[in-house]
């Protein structure tokens, strides 16, 4: 990753330095061919306008052209054909199997051959001794050394790619072992970082220092030179694309999807998926949570996997249900598919709504009607436990108990208590009942209160309406089996449901 990085980052500054040749050429008309520039005629007219007849002195020429700038220009534009084609029309013998050998390692990654190596030492020794100032870069690249090239490298871009130039990238060196070897780019880096510390990049524009620490892999100092720059969030977004992840990448991208939260969550949403997940997952529920039509946006996404969706989705449920959304918890749990989640909530929510203190009852009713259906529609049923599926049935007999209660249907509320299959009936039946309610569900537990009060409430209206002695009799012996039956399970009544109990056996009897 790292050589494709510094290939990429050469490769445009060469691209942006031809298109300023070409746009200081202009369209010469010898310069273009159907249109196209042909880049050694570019070349050419750019060495005659830059020197307007009284050429840089020292520059060595071939038939009145400098080879050396011309070879160099073509370099500087990453033409390497063009480099071989002038060395093999203008150059001698020894240039051009130099230059052949040059295109070679940069085309292959491989080494000059050992037959050549020497003559590349030449070249160095050669480039120290001319006064062709673009012979020396020439040279300098070819043979792989730095030395000052101020007249040359006249622009912090041709700085930043001479510096790539010589980039070691033949192994994963964090640092270069010795001073005669290739710089590793944390050298380079450490260079232009403290070029940045001490003031150098002061005077240039933000895009200009964006350019030069992005193209040495300082991503973070590169964003931070864009400012508030709106720009900033397309780059920060494009890094993550490539895989390349900061804090300070991971801070912008961050904070825009925040910001575009309430006013574009889709946008945000693309935005929070190219964070690394353990950065995203909370952004991702929450927003969920608050944009469910987000849901269908996700699939098209193809960095995530059907089950990525869908833990997604039950997290976004999850949060839901600890903020008591009910019913943005119960839709999001039933778009994943978690038909058991959506039976376990209802229950729980259903009995909750049962509470003395609740007002929501109807609309819990409602909600429990609706998904009961739902889950039936989408052949979902069978994906639950049975005794999940028993404890929602018995949580709705529950509610029908209470209805009837609070209606004064007395017998009809003794009967359906009776269907719940709780309370025992006859003393035979008492050890069973409390073995059984420890199985229960824990919202079924939860409403015993409610549903003893009723029984109760229940059972002295029909002993006072009573005038039958084994009627009486009957309601006597129900009334027992509850104060025994409470008695005997684990559960701890609140202190005024206790005392109505007694109250109400003590009248009864």
């Amino acid at each position: 990753m790292q050589r494709q990085l510094i290939e990429g980052a050469r490769r445009f500054f060469e691209q942006q330095y031809r298109s300023l040749l070409v746009a200081y050429v202009g369209e010469q008309h010898d310069a273009y061919v159907g249109g196209e520039p042909d880049l050694l005629a570019v070349i050419k007219t750019f060495i005659e306008t830059k020197f307007a007849g009284n050429m840089m002195p020292n520059l060595e020429t071939v038939d009145g052209y400098p080879l050396y700038a011309g070879a160099y220009l073509c370099l500087r534009c990453g033409a390497y054909g063009e480099l071989l084609q002038l060395a093999q029309t203008k150059g001698d013998r020894w240039l051009v199997s130099i230059v052949s050998a040059f295109v070679n390692t940069r085309a292959t990654g491989e080494m000059f051959p050992p037959s050549l190596r020497d003559d590349v030492k030449s070249m160095a020794k050669m480039a120290s001794a001319t006064p062709d100032v673009y012979k020396q870069a020439l040279c300098a690249v070819i043979a792989q050394y730095a030395q000052p090239l101020d007249e040359v490298l006249s622009t912090a871009q041709d700085y930043v790619w001479f510096k790539l130039m010589l980039v070691d990238t033949s192994s994963d060196a964090t640092t270069s072992p010795d001073a005669n070897s290739l710089p590793a780019l944390i050298d380079v880096q450490r260079e232009f970082t403290g070029y940045a510390s001490s003031g150098h990049f002061a005077s240039l524009s933000p895009y200009l220092t964006f350019q030069i620490f992005l193209g040495v892999q300082l991503f973070d100092d590169a964003l931070t030179a864009l400012g508030s720059d709106p720009a900033v969030v397309a780059c920060a977004l494009a890094l993550t694309h490539y895989g390349i992840s900061t804090p300070v990448v991971h801070n912008i991208v961050l904070r825009s999807a925040r910001s575009l939260a309430k006013s574009a969550p889709g946008a945000a949403l693309h935005y929070y998926l190219v964070l690394a997940p353990s950065n995203r997952d909370e952004y991702i529920k929450e927003l969920l949570l608050d944009n469910p039509e987000l849901l269908p946006a996700l699939k098209p996404i193809r960095k995530l996997s059907a089950d990525d969706i869908r833990e997604y989705t039950k997290a976004a449920a999850g949060l839901a249900e600890n903020k008591m959304r009910i019913s943005d918890a119960l839709a999001l749990y039933f778009a994943a598919g978690e038909a058991a989640k959506v039976v376990d909530l209802l229950v729980r929510h259903l009995a909750r709504s049962l509470s003395a203190l609740s007002r929501d009852r109807a609309s819990a009713r409602e909600l429990a009607e609706h998904y009961a259906v739902k889950v039936v529609e989408a052949s979902m049923l069978a994906s639950i436990d049975a005794d999940l599926v028993a404890s929602f049935n018995r949580v709705v007999l529950a509610a029908d108990a209470l209805d009837a209660a609070q209606s004064s249907s007395h017998e009809s509320t003794l009967e359906i208590l009776d269907s719940l299959g709780m309370f025992p009936t006859q003393q035979a039946d008492l050890n069973a009942a409390v073995a059984a309610f420890a199985g229960l569900h824990d919202a079924l537990k939860a409403i015993l209160p409610e549903l003893l009060v009723a029984a109760m409430s229940a059972i002295s209206a029909l002993y006072a309406q009573a005038r039958s002695p084994a009627v009486k009799d009957a309601l006597r012996e129900r009334a027992h089996l509850l104060s025994a039956f409470v008695g005997l399970v684990d559960f701890k009544l609140p202190g005024d449901v206790s005392t109505r109990l007694l109250r109400m056996e003590v009248a009864l009897n």
